[in-house]
């Protein structure tokens, strides 16, 4: 009869409460800026997974005007001494509509560290006297077994100044 009690007890947990079973993603705060002292906030869950040898971070971007929009994947390529990161539109003002990548960046390293590399971008360069702006691409490993990479920050849309974006993920995380 208490095996029986148990046997119900467990199954009224798993088909009435299935969220108490399930992993939450933690939900991070970032900001994307449009220019000196232009930033509005955002928040974005960070996931690692192994894909044929290849390490990858994807993120999942959220405001709250348009709900969840933008995938930025970095896949690291250990073998090469390669990162790619891509930026996805997913979806438009709540409305779903997929576009595709949006802007692919591949950066090369030398030898692998713990502090911040990628490309301070030719915006920054030439108008950013304040350093204020950040870099085009920021990518920093997430340990000393330099497998996963964390981006930093990201540009969308430098070929279009006036839709210039960036995406400043918090590198503390």
């Amino acid at each position: 009869m208490k095996f029986r009690n148990l046997l119900f007890t467990i199954l009224c947990l798993v088909f009435f409460f299935p969220n108490a079973f399930s992993q939450t993603k933690t939900k991070y705060k970032g900001y994307f800026c449009t220019g000196v002292n232009k930033n509005s906030p955002f928040t974005y869950t960070r996931e690692y997974k192994k894909d044929s040898g290849n390490f990858v971070t994807l993120y999942k971007i959220s405001t709250a005007q348009n709900g969840y929009y933008l995938d930025i994947t970095a896949t690291h390529y250990k073998a090469e001494k390669k990162v790619v990161v891509v930026i996805d539109d997913v979806y438009t003002k709540g409305t779903p509509f997929y576009s595709g990548p949006v802007r692919t960046q591949e950066i090369y390293y030398d030898a692998p560290a713990l502090k911040l590399f990628g490309t301070q971008g030719i915006v920054k360069q030439s108008m950013d006297g304040q350093n204020a702006l950040p870099n085009e691409l920021a990518l920093k490993f997430t340990n000393n077994k330099y497998d996963y990479v964390k981006v930093a920050s990201i540009a969308k849309g430098v070929d279009n100044l006036y839709a210039l974006k960036w995406y400043v993920l918090d590198e503390k995380n």
